[in-house]
């Protein structure tokens, strides 16, 4: 194989993978943004948060990173945790 081939391969993708491929498109322009305010509003407010914004974030990560192999590109590398106490 030449190299010219290398780079115009593609992923093929079931209707299954590109459901959740759209699934996943839509949580981040319509979910995440919603439930980033609300954290924002109620931290800004002072009221007691019902979900943190780091569980948000890990979420988000998780779910980017699912949306990476499905669409055949490559991950993200993985979390280090790190102790702050």
């Amino acid at each position: 194989m030449s190299e010219n081939e290398l780079e115009n391969t593609r992923v093929v993708k079931s209707k299954e993978n590109i459901k959740r491929i759209n699934e996943l498109k839509a949580w981040f322009r319509f979910d995440y943004p919603n439930r980033l305010n609300k954290i924002n509003r109620y931290a800004y407010l002072g009221l007691p948060m019902v979900e943190t914004r780091y569980a948000l974030e890990i979420e988000a990560y998780n779910k980017e990173n699912e949306l990476l192999i499905l669409s055949g590109e490559t991950p993200l590398p993985p979390l280090h945790y790190t102790n702050l106490l």
